[in-house]
């Protein structure tokens, strides 16, 4: 994963398998390209007809442990940044995390 970066050893983006350059999945910085190979680390083919990719919809997921009603209405309370501090930093991941301020 690297952000604001760009070199020919290390691509401007996240990686997911693979290698640099032939990853299972990467996305660039933007989100709007990237490419996708058969990849012996999760044993999968390739995801799409061509390597190349232009994604228009990108979905993330996120694991948490169930939490009392307490700690639910705990998460409520502060600013809308304290409270969504997941979604800032992917938007600084990206370097839009300020845009809006």
């Amino acid at each position: 994963c690297a952000v604001s970066f760009s070199s020919e050893a290390i691509p401007n983006g996240i990686g997911f398998g693979g290698r640099i350059n032939h990853f299972g999945l990467f996305l660039s910085a933007a989100f709007d390209q990237g490419h996708t190979f058969s990849c012996a680390t999760f044993n999968s083919p390739c995801l799409s007809k061509s390597s190349k990719i232009c994604p228009e919809v990108i979905e993330c997921w996120g694991v948490v442990r169930k939490g009392t009603q307490q700690e639910k209405q705990d998460a409520l309370k502060g600013t809308v940044l304290e409270r969504f501090k997941e979604d800032r930093n992917m938007l600084n991941m990206v370097g839009i995390a300020n845009a809006s301020e």
